[in-house]
């Protein structure tokens, strides 16, 4: 474990040398190109941030719902994420062993978190921000006018821990997609008319390493990434740009001979 992590620390140190002396020259039209942080562009829904909706849309409904428990929403059971660490498309996975409820907005989590073959414990917080809902949501074809569109906004901070040493810091913004059944009153996961089901628990967010004084862009999702980074890298269900493999990507949507995804028997985070 220990080794796997200081390779990979290495590398970064590497990275962020050669990045140092070059970026001036590559990026002379924009030096804060692999400098943005998106926590803040992720407060607002994305879907209303992609298609170009004003925010006036929006209603923020989070006195109204305080005293549901959302914690079932944020994990679905042997289910991990897919992000990426770092500029250079890093594979990294996460699960939520735990999560439960301790105050109104304020959710405990524990789980494991995959960078290529190095796993470590996180623990930490979720606090729910902001509730919004779609004031324009038209339902669906079965409920009609009933259905609204809800996203959770929602802060993280995660301690990770190798060794039982804290070794990072991640915080971020997960956003969580709903539908309310206003004629129930009820949650579910987001399944209205169109849905690719990919948006629901998409984070972004910002790594900072304890000793060496660095940071990293991270970014997750179940299914696919919230967005991509400026480059060549390229994801989808069941390919990744054939120059990233090397970096924990390898058997990412491979099948094996029986026609089964290889990872879906490995359960890593047991």
């Amino acid at each position: 474990m220990h080794n796997s992590w200081g390779k990979i620390f290495l590398r970064f140190t590497f990275f962020i040398c050669v990045i140092s002396i070059c970026l001036p020259f590559a990026y002379s039209q924009d030096n804060n190109a692999l400098k943005k942080d998106y926590r803040n562009e992720f407060l607002i829904p994305y879907y209303i941030r992609s298609a170009g909706y004003d925010n006036t849309r929006l209603k923020d409904v989070i006195n109204k719902f305080l005293s549901v428990n959302f914690s079932s929403f944020f994990r679905e059971q042997n289910q991990f994420a897919n992000g990426i660490f770092s500029e250079e498309y890093i594979r990294t996975r996460i699960y939520f062993d735990t999560i439960y409820k301790i105050d109104s907005s304020i959710y405990q989590v524990r789980g494991k978190v995959k960078i290529e073959d190095a796993i470590s414990y996180f623990d930490g917080k979720i606090r729910i921000a902001n509730i919004f809902f779609d004031r324009f949501t038209e339902g669906d074809e079965t409920t009609p006018n009933l259905t609204y569109l809800t996203t959770l906004i929602s802060k993280c901070n995660f301690r990770i821990s190798s060794n039982q040493k804290p070794i990072a810091q991640l915080n971020g913004i997960l956003q969580t997609i709903l539908n309310l059944d206003t004629s129930t009153n009820k949650f579910s996961f987001y399944h209205g008319n169109n849905s690719d089901y990919y948006m629901n628990n998409t984070f972004v967010g910002i790594w900072k390493n304890r000793d060496l004084k660095q940071t990293e862009k991270c970014i997750w999702g179940i299914g696919l990434l919230p967005f991509e980074f400026t480059g060549d890298f390229k994801l989808n269900e069941t390919y990744v740009t054939e120059k990233y493999l090397k970096n924990g990507w390898k058997f990412y949507g491979k099948l094996d001979k029986e026609g089964h995804y290889i990872e879906n028997k490995d359960y890593w985070w047991k």
